[in-house]
């Protein structure tokens, strides 16, 4: 039997159904759903004059099984318009990824090497932001930003924090970023100034609790938006 709840946000305007459809109770009539290149469908819900267009298997995750706190939704089986209940599941990117490369779905899931030729192998793969990388590129370019430095001795560079991040580890340079390192640490903020807990009191170089949990905050909630924007 058909099990609908409220869709949420929009209680007493629509329904949504276990198995994908999206009930309208101003007309009692189930909305015809429009299909994005990826796949997906989506429904317009009105709400205070406005429509907003809304993923069906988002609508249906949200009343089923909550909010998504910064997961995605997975169709487990590949199927972006399988819109059942059974066939979906809260995960991270990087699982809808593997997904879409087991299921063949994914564009570059069809790509065995990358652009240097060095073979997709799940040792040497490394999938970020819904993107494969190869590892043993990352590790190329890796060890040429160390190798680029300052090679002539003389160079006045030699001794600041510009050398160093441009991969200079003389002597010289080396002690700069010592003493930077050491100057942020000892900013700080003095008790009782305003900026303690907030963003901008960790980016004065305080390292308080209320600092680092303010900072902590918004590395989350920048975290949870990208992964919002993916779905």
């Amino acid at each position: 039997m058909t099990e609908w709840r409220d869709v949420i946000g929009y209680e007493g305007l629509y329904k949504v159904s276990d198995d994908g459809q999206v009930l309208g109770l101003k007309r009692g009539k189930v909305l015809r759903p429009a299909t994005l290149r990826s796949g997906h469908l989506i429904v317009a819900l009105s709400k205070d004059g406005v429509m907003y267009s809304q993923t069906v298997h988002r609508l249906m995750m949200e009343a089923f099984n909550g909010p998504a706190n910064g997961r995605v939704t997975r169709h487990l089986d590949g199927n972006p318009k399988n819109n059942t209940l059974e066939n979906l599941k809260y995960g991270t990117i990087s699982e809808n990824v593997r997904d879409s490369i087991k299921h063949g779905t994914q564009v570059s899931s069809r790509k065995t090497h990358c652009p240097q030729g060095h073979e997709y192998t799940e040792e040497n793969t490394l999938v970020s932001s819904g993107r494969r990388h190869c590892r043993t590129c990352l590790r190329t370019k890796a060890r040429e930003r160390s190798k680029i430095g300052l090679p002539d001795p003389d160079d006045p560079r030699h001794g600041s924090i510009n050398a160093y991040t441009r991969g200079c580890r003389c002597d010289k340079c080396k002690e700069a970023n010592r003493l930077r390192a050491q100057k942020v640490r000892s900013t700080g903020l003095v008790e009782g100034d305003p900026r303690h807990g907030k963003l901008a009191g960790y980016s004065q170089g305080c390292r308080c609790d209320p600092c680092r949990i303010a900072m902590r905050t918004y590395q989350q909630t920048r975290n949870a938006q990208r992964r919002k924007t993916d779905e």
